[in-house]
């Protein structure tokens, strides 16, 4: 059974939802897919240990250390490309980005697949990315140094870039100005 916490973070609120096998979503509010594949959210329960160690985890992101996405227990639910996806983008390392195309690669070859994956299904699997801030879609940019694809907008993307050191005046948002 999932349960589910509130958290208050500088870019607003996040929900965070835990099953027993670790944390299941991390959602900042209206984002685009929000706890997409999950049917309930379960009980409000600040005590329940995956939950605590998320908000943790998120205390020391926000005050400016630079907590690895491995201190957690993450409990995804997809596709095994798609959970290959997720894991490929934890490897972007803080204050540095990748490109997309690059992205994909990496995937393709985590999961060994004979076909190069589809543009479409590698940034369909990056806007559902159900792990915010922890698994860094935010440190994604396309090959033309555009910013677009976060779901949960731009701006938090170019605020959660430039917390982590990132000169992102170096990309642009049609949308935003930088």
């Amino acid at each position: 059974m999932l349960r589910h916490i509130r958290y208050r973070s500088p870019l607003g609120g996040l929900t965070i939802a835990a099953d027993e096998k670790g944390i299941a979503g991390i959602w900042f509010d209206r984002q685009k897919y929000f706890a997409a594949g999950i049917d309930h959210l379960g009980p409000e329960d600040d005590g329940y240990p995956h939950l605590a160690s998320c908000r943790e985890w998120l205390d020391r992101y926000f005050a400016g250390s630079r907590p690895e996405a491995n201190e957690l227990p993450l409990s995804p639910r997809g596709t095994p490309v798609v959970q290959a996806v997720w894991q490929t983008l934890k490897k972007i390392p803080y204050g540095q980005t990748a490109l997309c195309g690059d992205m994909r690669l990496a995937t393709r070859a985590l999961i060994k697949a004979e076909k190069l994956m589809t543009k479409q299904a590698f940034n369909s699997a990056m806007l559902r990315n159900p792990f915010a801030v922890v698994v860094p879609t935010h440190r994604v940019v396309s090959g033309s140094g555009s910013l677009k694809g976060y779901p949960a907008g731009v701006e938090k993307k170019i605020w959660l870039m430039r917390h982590e050191g990132i000169d992102a005046s170096r990309f642009y948002s049609p949308a935003v100005r930088l």
